[in-house]
């Protein structure tokens, strides 16, 4: 869901129809850049012995949710 520079007609009408969904349902489609960042910080400073990690969306938009406050 983010503006591009250049021209792409029905990303444009895709993003103007999917927006008020991802409003009401924000871990259904896409999640803001802001959230993705503050999550990979947060995951970033929690000590793990894993290799990799892989996370759904919710859990990703929550830890996103935490670094707000």
């Amino acid at each position: 869901m983010v503006d591009r520079q250049e021209s792409r007609p029905t990303e444009w009408l895709a993003r103007k129809i999917l927006a008020p969904l991802s409003v009401v349902f924000p871990t259904a489609m896409s999640i803001p850049i802001t959230s993705v960042a503050r999550a990979m910080v947060i995951n970033t400073l929690i000590k793990s012995d894993k290799n990799v990690e892989i996370f759904e969306n919710k859990a990703i938009y929550d830890l996103g949710k935490v670094a707000e406050k």
